[in-house]
C-alpha cells in the first residue's frame, strides 16, 4: 500500500475527529511546518481508526511528510509564490533536468567525433568496416516444395540477369522485391555491420566491391541478390548511417571510460545499504551512508542513490529489492556513472536552454494547477488569500489543508500529490521538522487506541441468529 493510499485509508476510517481541533491543539507535536503543527493527539486518531492501516513508525513517518509538503505549499501559494520560478521549475523537474543536460551533453560532444567532412566520410566508405546494401528477396520458405523453390530461382537468375545486361535499372528491379516494403526503399538495409546479417547474406556483402551486384546468395529467407552503391550514389543516406554508428561506438567508450577515468570504486557493503534505503526512500533523501567514491574524495551517498531512485518508475523500484548483491553493485555504479557524467556535462558549461526551461515550466504549471484545484483554492480564492494579512492568510491556508484531508477521507475528492521533487525542494526552502519523540508517542497511543477500540468492538452485541421456522 503507497503512503498516498495509507492517508486516504486513514482519512476515511476517522469516525468523530474534529481534524482541525485536533491539530491546532497545544500538545505534543508529530511535525511542524512553518507555524503549523501536526499533534500527537491527531496522529494516533488517525491510525487507530484505520484498521487496515498498519501502526508502525515509518506509516506515522510517511504520513507526517505528506502533511509537511501540503502544509509548505499552500504556505507558498497563499504568499503569492506561483513556484514558476526557475530555481523551482528545475527543482521540480529533477530527473527530466538531468535527461536534458545529458542530451545537451551528448549532442555536443557527439558533434565532435560523429560529424564526418568528406574526405573522411569517403575514407570510412573506403574502409568498408560498415556498408550501405540493398537486396532483392524471393521468399522461399523452409517447407516449400521442389517446384516453387525451383521457380523462385529461376525468377531471381532472370532479374539478375537483366540487371547485368543493363536491361533494367536497380530502381525497377527492387519493386520486384518480396520483403515487405522493399520497393519504397529500393531494397536498402541501411548501414550494416559485421555479425548483424546471416552468414550466407554477410560474406556476399562483404565481398563487394563499390557498384558491384552480387551472384544468387540463397538463406533460410529465400534466394537474393546484393548490391553495394556506389558512395556517389548514396552518399546522404550512407553518411546518416555512419553517423549514428560512431555515436553509439563513442557513447559506449565513453561511459565505459568513466569509472577508470574517475576511478569509481563502489563499496563492499553498498548492496546491504541499497535494503535499508528502498524500505524509506523518504528518510534516505537525508542518509550520509556512504555507497562508493571516485577521485579526488567524491561520494556518492544514499541520499544521492534515493533521489536516483525516486525518479524511476515506481515498478522498477520494486525489482531492487530482489536484486543480487552483484547486481545491486551494478545499480549503484551505474547511478555513479550518472552523476559523473553530469558532472562533466556541468564542467562543460551544460544548461537547460530558454525552450526546455518553457517546457518544463508548462508542465510544472499544469500539475501545480492541479493541486490548487484538488485542496479548493481557486483563483479568486487565491487573491483574496493573499490581500490577507501574513499570519492570517497561512491559518486560511491550513483550513484549506484540512478541509482537504476531510474530503479525501470522504472519497469527495481525487488525491493530488505534491510533485516529489518539489516537495524536496520546499522542505530544503522552508522551516519543519519531524520530531522523534513524537512520532513514537503518537505510535504508542495509537497502539493503545487501537487495542481500546477492537476489545470495544469485541464487546458489541451480536444480531441474534434468524430462527429457522420450518422447525
Amino acid at each position: 500500500m503507497t503512503r498516498a493510499v495509507l492517508l486516504f485509508a486513514t482519512l476515511a476510517a476517522l469516525t468523530g475527529c474534529n481534524l482541525r481541533d485536533a491539530f491546532s491543539a497545544n500538545v505534543d507535536t508529530v511535525a511542524r511546518a512553518g507555524d503549523h503543527e501536526l499533534t500527537v493527539p491527531a496522529m494516533a486518531d488517525l491510525l487507530a481508526n484505520a484498521k487496515a492501516v498498519p501502526i508502525r513508525r515509518d506509516v506515522v513517518e510517511g504520513i507526517a511528510r505528506i502533511w509537511v509538503d501540503y502544509s509548505l505549499f499552500v504556505d507558498r501559494m497563499v504568499a503569492g509564490d506561483s513556484l514558476l520560478d526557475s530555481a523551482s521549475v528545475m527543482a521540480a523537474k529533477w530527473p527530466d533536468v538531468q535527461q536534458v543536460v545529458a542530451d545537451r551533453y551528448h549532442e555536443q560532444i557527439v558533434a565532435e567525433v560523429a560529424n564526418l567532412n568528406d574526405t573522411q566520410l569517403d575514407s570510412v566508405y573506403r574502409v568498408g568496416e560498415w556498408r550501405l546494401i540493398k537486396h532483392i528477396l524471393f521468399t522461399v520458405g523452409p517447407d516449400a516444395p521442389p517446384d516453387v523453390r525451383t521457380i523462385k530461382r529461376r525468377m531471381a537468375e532472370a532479374l539478375l540477369g537483366g540487371l547485368r545486361a543493363g536491361r533494367v535499372t536497380w530502381a525497377v528491379a527492387s519493386q520486384q522485391s518480396e520483403e515487405p516494403g522493399a520497393g519504397e526503399r529500393q531494397g536498402s538495409l541501411g548501414v550494416i555491420g559485421r555479425g548483424e546479417m546471416v552468414t550466407a547474406f554477410e560474406n556476399a556483402a562483404y565481398a563487394l566491391e563499390s557498384g558491384q551486384t552480387s551472384d544468387l546468395v540463397e538463406t533460410s529467407f529465400g534466394y537474393h541478390i546484393v548490391f553495394r552503391p556506389a558512395l556517389a550514389d548514396v552518399r546522404e543516406e550512407f553518411a546518416a548511417g555512419a553517423r549514428q554508428r560512431l555515436e553509439v561506438r563513442f557513447d559506449e567508450t565513453y561511459l565505459d571510460s568513466l569509472p577508470a577515468r574517475w576511478n569509481l570504486e563502489v563499496r563492499d557493503d553498498a548492496p546491504e545499504s541499497v535494503h535499508e534505503i528502498v524500505e524509506d526512500l523518504g528518510r534516505a533523501m537525508e542518509s550520509r551512508t556512504v555507497l562508493g567514491t571516485w577521485r579526488n574524495g567524491g561520494k556518492f551517498r544514499g541520499a544521492d542513490f534515493a533521489r536516483w531512485i525516486r525518479g524511476m518508475d515506481p515498478q522498477v523500484v520494486g525489482m531492487i529489492s530482489g536484486g543480487t548483491d552483484e547486481q545491486l553493485r551494478d545499480l549503484v555504479r551505474s547511478l555513479m556513472r550518472n552523476d559523473l557524467l553530469l558532472h562533466e556535462a556541468r564542467e562543460a558549461g551544460i544548461t537547460p536552454t530558454a525552450a526546455d526551461l518553457a517546457a518544463l515550466t508548462d508542465d510544472v504549471g499544469r500539475e501545480l494547477a492541479l493541486l490548487r484545484a484538488a485542496i479548493g483554492i481557486l483563483p479568486d480564492t487565491l487573491a483574496a488569500l493573499t490581500a490577507l494579512p501574513a499570519a492570517d492568510r497561512r491559518a486560511a491556508g491550513q483550513q484549506f489543508v484540512m478541509r482537504y484531508f476531510q474530503a479525501l477521507g470522504n472519497n469527495e475528492r481525487r488525491f493530488q500529490q505534491v510533485p516529489q521533487f518539489l516537495g524536496d525542494q520546499l522542505r530544503e526552502d522552508g522551516s519543519w521538522e519531524l520530531v522523534p519523540a513524537g512520532v513514537e508517542r503518537a505510535l504508542q497511543r495509537a497502539l493503545e487506541l487501537r487495542t481500546a477500540l477492537d476489545s470495544v468492538a469485541a464487546l458489541a452485541p451480536r444480531a441474534p441468529a434468524a430462527r429457522d421456522s420450518t422447525r
